[in-house]
């Protein structure tokens, strides 16, 4: 009964709002989200820095972020699921995340320099750290 009433519960989660960014995840992820780390290589590339220590080190903090909570939530969630932590024990998945998405979109604004302010109209990936670091404090 437990496990059919906080499976219920963490699906109403996932989907309450459309997906919010700050809502508990179903674990790993199919495809990565627009400020994972092997995601923002790319954009590098196309700026040039990928080489750039700095922003190699922005890239494998994006990329520890991912990483580290795609572990926090399987984990957490096999705890619930278990009994060995509580149904509230969501709220630090739900902490962490939010942090994360923050710092994530910090980072992409930042290997994105001047192109996530200003960009041209067929840079949507630009636009989108730009637009993504405004959004971040929503």
């Amino acid at each position: 009964m437990f496990v059919q009433e906080m499976t219920g519960w963490l699906h109403r989660e996932r989907t309450i709002a459309g997906g919010s960014p700050y809502v508990t995840s179903a674990g790993s992820r199919a495809g990565g989200t627009p400020n994972d780390g092997s995601e923002l290589a790319r954009p590098a590339e196309e700026l040039g820095i990928a080489g750039d220590t700095r922003a190699l080190e922005r890239i494998g903090e994006a990329q520890a972020l991912t990483l580290v909570g795609d572990a926090m939530v399987r984990s957490v969630t096999a705890k619930m699921q278990t009994g060995a932590l509580p149904h509230h024990a969501a709220a630090m998945l739900r902490l962490f995340n939010g942090t994360a998405t923050v710092r994530s979109a910090a980072i992409a604004l930042e290997l994105a320099v001047g192109a996530g302010v200003v960009w041209a109209p067929d840079e949507a990936r630009r636009a989108q750290a730009g637009v993504g670091y405004l959004v971040r404090q929503a």
